[in-house]
């Protein structure tokens, strides 16, 4: 039931539109005889007379909505459409590729958030209980790299759950490809293994590894969704 509603409500606009298409059917076929018959009734005049009230009825109330609401969530989408990108974009091109950069320094490997063939190089490439020397030197923070990726990893989500808080706006293929990333292992991975000893951290890290390149693809796949150049 809850997935029904869920459906439902995901394509709220679609079935309203679908059923004024009915409506606009069903008032030319009885009044112009335009389309062909659906079937055959005893009473095809009561009958078509109802259809007609009803036919009528739904178009001016879909009218209504249309210049009402319809229109207004129509602005508000195209109003929107550049904060959401630009808060999609910032998961790639802030939290994603500051991770791979850190990682990268001194490696002589260019860091890149849509160049998955070098990350698990770039990610094997340090101590993940080591400091990360620019902090230290330039912040006065010690911080160790996966305590970075964690936070980083964190920043993502709310990033996703902020870009969520706007569904109604988004299309289907927007939704499903925001709900494959939120869905995905490594933020659950990554956030187990922050409560845990150094030593689990280090088992699990090519696990993380693996589990970061499928982010790394799957964000490609969200940048698609939401029309989002890489060029």
């Amino acid at each position: 039931m809850k997935k029904l509603l869920s459906w439902i409500t995901n394509n709220q606009s679609w079935i309203l539109l679908l059923v004024a298409c009915i409506s606009f059917y069903a008032v030319f076929q009885i009044k112009l005889g335009w389309f062909w018959p659906v079937g055959k009734v005893d009473n095809p005049l009561g009958v078509n007379s109802i259809i007609d009230t009803l036919a009528c009825s739904y178009i001016a109330a879909y009218i209504f909505y249309l210049l009402t609401n319809g229109i207004t969530s129509l602005t508000k989408r195209i109003r929107l459409t550049p904060v959401i990108q630009n808060s999609v974009k910032v998961i790639g091109n802030k939290y994603i590729r500051s991770i791979l950069i850190e990682f990268a320094r001194e490696t002589g490997i260019q860091a890149n958030y849509l160049d998955v063939e070098h990350t698990a190089e770039i990610l094997r490439s340090k101590n993940w209980d080591a400091e990360i020397p620019i902090y230290k030197k330039f912040e006065g923070v010690s911080i160790s790299y996966f305590r970075y990726l964690s936070a980083n990893s964190r920043y993502i989500t709310d990033h996703i759950l902020f870009v969520s808080r706007y569904r109604e706006y988004l299309k289907i293929d927007q939704i499903v490809a925001l709900e494959d990333f939120n869905e995905l292992y490594f933020f659950k991975l990554v956030e187990s293994l922050s409560n845990h000893s150094r030593m689990t951290v280090n088992e699990g890290r090519e696990s993380i590894i693996e589990e970061f390149i499928k982010m790394q693809k799957q964000y490609i796949e969200l940048e698609r969704a939401f029309g989002i150049s890489n060029k």
